[in-house]
């Protein structure tokens, strides 16, 4: 499968961990470690980065998507840190 720009973009997309899966306009909305990815027909993908995410203690969540809310328990580290802990992706 070729994602963006070459062969190193297949590589992160085989060792990407999903931790939620949702179907968006005929294509698949997977959320990764490392972002999100809209997956199509064919070998079309497209990674996606993190929308912000609004902070409350270890929490965050973001409601940008206009499909569906992603939820981050945040890691060890205090904000602005990006280690998100457990991810979910709740449909609307």
């Amino acid at each position: 499968m070729k994602i963006g720009g070459g062969p190193s973009m297949a590589h992160r997309l085989i060792a990407s961990a999903f931790f939620g899966l949702q179907r968006r306009d005929g294509d698949l909305l997977a959320l990764g470690h490392d972002g999100l990815y809209q997956i199509g027909e064919g070998d079309r993908a497209q990674q996606i980065p993190f929308p912000t995410f609004k902070l409350d203690d270890r929490l965050g969540v973001s409601f940008d998507l206009p499909d569906a809310v992603l939820v981050a328990l945040m890691g060890p580290q205090p904000p602005p840190s990006v280690n998100y802990g457990a991810l979910m992706l709740v449909p609307r």
